[in-house]
């Protein structure tokens, strides 16, 4: 097995905050190792489902499991997304999904909606309506078993 090295730009910091826990430090090394991926990261695994018509709960399109990217699009409706596919238990999963904008109709994803699997739900600070051209960047957290908010596009 190959061993993974990380440009001398990224260090990985086991800080100790006064009164704080494991999970403060392992926040740190995780936020590290977010901005390594960011940076050195091509996808190669772009994905263009089909346009959405309709609602759709524990979104699982073929690909899905490998794909990095999502281009996805919603046509005659603002459609509703209450959940994607989780990745199996230890597989570390980051996908981008972008509103590709075909009809000007936005995707929505659903804070923890129960249409979805509870695995397959997203956590975030409400429903989260992606427009025309935006990115959203969702990541698997194998903890609370939900999709999280990595990064919102403007």
């Amino acid at each position: 097995m190959a061993k993974l090295s990380l440009p001398d730009a990224v260090v990985i910091r086991d800080e100790l905050v006064p009164g704080a826990n494991t999970a403060v430090r392992v926040g740190t090394m995780f936020q590290n190792i977010v901005n390594f991926v960011n940076l050195s990261q091509v996808p190669d695994d772009i994905l263009t489902p089909t346009i959405l018509t309709a609602h759709v709960d524990n979104y699982n399109p073929p690909g899905f499991a490998t794909a990095n990217i999502l281009r996805m699009a919603s046509s005659g409706a603002n459609y509703r997304v209450t959940g994607f596919v989780a990745p199996p238990a230890g597989v570390n999963r980051i996908i981008t999904i972008t509103n590709i904008g075909i009809a000007g109709d936005r995707v929505d994803l659903r804070n923890n909606d129960a249409g979805s699997l509870p695995a397959n739900r997203m956590l975030m600070r409400g429903n989260i309506n992606i427009q025309d051209d935006r990115v959203i960047q969702l990541w698997y957290d194998h903890v609370d078993l939900r999709w999280r908010v990595l990064s919102e596009g403007t």
